[in-house]
């Protein structure tokens, strides 16, 4: 969410092999629910992951995770689904541009209307 931006940032720097990222970004480490790897204390959403491939791009990486399991915080629920404005989210769109949700509009999907 919106108010993990400035650590998201620094995840992002290239740090050495044997520097955590987390402890750089004074992140809290808790331990996963199915897997090994610690997930992040104090996220709205957790995915957690293991992975599938790697794809070698020009001058990246890209991984395919296959998710097994996912988590949301009650919080960020209403009437039992994902409350987009709760969760606030972000995402980084390249380089040094993150975008954050605006105007956000609800329309009854076209299967659920009334004929």
């Amino acid at each position: 969410s919106r108010q993990h931006i400035e650590a998201v940032n620094k995840t992002a720097h290239k740090y050495d092999v044997n520097i955590s990222e987390a402890q750089k970004a004074e992140l809290t480490l808790i331990p996963s629910g199915v897997i090994k790897t610690p997930s992040i204390e104090g996220t709205l959403v957790r995915l957690e992951c293991t992975l599938n491939q790697v794809i070698q791009l020009p001058t990246n990486q890209m991984f395919v995770l296959d998710v097994q399991a996912l988590y949301i915080d009650d919080s960020a629920m209403s009437d039992g689904i994902p409350d987009v404005k709760k969760l606030d989210p972000i995402s980084r769109i390249g380089g040094n541009f993150y975008t954050l949700v605006g105007d956000v509009i609800q329309m009854i999907h076209p299967d659920k209307e009334d004929n």
